[in-house]
């Protein structure tokens, strides 16, 4: 098993939002604090997940008194957060023909680490592991 993973905000926004692909999720995170496995994530993560979970908010499918507790859930999975080289995003954005640099930066950040990322994201999967990197789709 791996010693260390890449974690992206679709997955942790799942254990927030329960939605689906949530089991698979938990599983894993099960599974990897048993062995011990490290998780980490760019320093942007927090922000997106911060974004799913307004938007939540604002579908009414969240409510706001539910934040607080979600965002402890989130810090108790104790995921190291790094900032990852912009120029490394963007070039890894451009590899991928993305016109974000979001998703970039967790590979990045993966590449750097020589770790896996793991996603809920099919679109990203797909185009990801199709360019050569090393990336886990949770399924």
């Amino acid at each position: 098993m791996a010693a260390a993973v890449v974690v992206d905000a679709a997955a942790v926004l799942s254990l927030t939002l329960r939605e689906p692909g949530r089991a698979f999720v938990v599983a894993a995170m099960d599974q990897w604090q048993s062995a011990r496995v490290a998780l980490h994530a760019p320093t942007l993560m927090p922000y997106e997940w911060a974004s799913g979970v307004a938007k939540a908010l604002a579908r009414g499918t969240l409510g706001m008194e539910d934040v607080a507790s979600a965002r402890d859930a989130i810090v108790s999975l104790g995921i190291t957060y790094h900032a990852v080289d912009p120029v490394a995003a963007v070039g890894i954005a451009r590899a991928l023909q993305r016109r974000s640099a979001y998703d970039a930066a967790y590979l990045a950040l993966a590449a750097e680490l020589g770790a896996q990322l793991w996603t809920l994201d099919g679109p990203l999967y797909g185009n990801a592991v199709a360019s050569g990197f090393d990336v886990r789709l949770f399924a």
